[in-house]
């Protein structure tokens, strides 16, 4: 099952459309796979490394997938325990800008991105099918639960691709 393209807000369907398996627990698998096999190939001291000045580290992007995903599994989770809140949305930007990654070792933001991954895939993978259709209302938009998890493995993927694209220089 995929979410109807259409019915996606227009910020996220780049990231829908980079998925293209219908069975998203096996694509969020697969994504911890690519991803894990990619950080625990960069070192400390790479993990530093921004491509450009204002230009997030590797170490913030990796922070950024955790804080997104968590955002993106609570909405979810609401939404399929048919919870009418409309919530609110969130600046990926305000969330990096507090955080410091010098105070995080690279092994440690891993760890916690397989914490948060097992989590996320544990609430799909036990997800009744009927509750993939919920929807709710995030950052002004209507938005299914589906789309959701969809979201979540292709945000990942988009990040991945930019990271090979952009700072290959420090995965070599």
């Amino acid at each position: 099952m995929r979410p109807d393209i259409n019915k996606v807000p227009n910020f996220y369907q780049r990231y829908v459309e980079l998925i293209e398996n219908e069975n998203i627990v096996k694509d969020l698998e697969t994504g911890r796979s690519d991803l894990l096999s990619l950080y625990e190939s960069i070192s400390e001291q790479s993990a530093n490394y921004a491509y450009a000045p204002d230009k997030w580290t590797i170490k913030e992007i990796l922070m950024h997938l955790i804080d997104t995903e968590r955002v993106m599994s609570y909405r979810a989770m609401r939404f399929a325990r048919k919870d009418e809140t409309a919530l609110p949305g969130f600046d990926q930007d305000v969330f990096v800008n507090n955080t410091n990654p010098d105070l995080y070792q690279l092994q440690d933001l891993v760890a916690e991105y397989k914490a948060v991954r097992q989590s996320t895939i544990l609430l799909f993978k036990n997800m009744p099918e009927a509750n993939l259709s919920h929807s709710g209302t995030a950052s002004g938009h209507p938005i299914t639960v589906l789309t959701l998890a969809f979201i979540i493995a292709g945000h990942e993927k988009h990040h991945l691709a930019v990271i090979r694209e952009r700072y290959g220089v420090v995965l070599s």
